[in-house]
């Protein structure tokens, strides 16, 4: 019972967290001005990520979840769709060798394209 006199802000509260106050606004991770429609299910404080930050801070938690605003709501996502990958080193002194620096660099080259791909598509939606 002693919910009830809450139950407006609770609502409130839950309601805020399916859509973002500012639709597609700037990321708040990083310098740039890119628009960001993802955020984490699991991370501490859920603020709205470029593809490019969603990444790069999941590299250490690939088992989170996130979404994406589609523009009316946030669907369900996957890691791989921002280009994140779980990656086995060798524990054989170094911490990366040759090889996974040369696939590391590669992955990152292409997945930069898909992010300003997906920049140049939401600028376009954009009013």
């Amino acid at each position: 019972m002693q919910y009830v006199n809450c139950i407006e802000g609770l609502l409130e509260v839950l309601l805020s967290r399916e859509a973002p106050a500012e639709v597609a606004g700037p990321c708040w991770h990083c310098d740039s001005s890119d628009l960001a429609v993802w955020r984490c299910k699991d991370c501490a404080l859920p603020t709205p990520m470029c593809r490019h930050c969603t990444r790069s801070y999941h590299g250490s938690n690939p088992f989170h979840r996130i979404k994406c605003w589609t523009g009316s709501y946030f669907r369900l996502a996957n890691l791989w769709e921002v280009g994140s990958y779980i990656l086995i080193r060798h524990y054989d002194g170094e911490p990366l060798c040759d090889s996974l620096k040369c696939q590391i660099k590669s992955l990152e080259s292409m997945e930069v394209v898909k992010d300003k791909a997906e920049q140049n598509r939401l600028m376009a939606l954009a009013p």
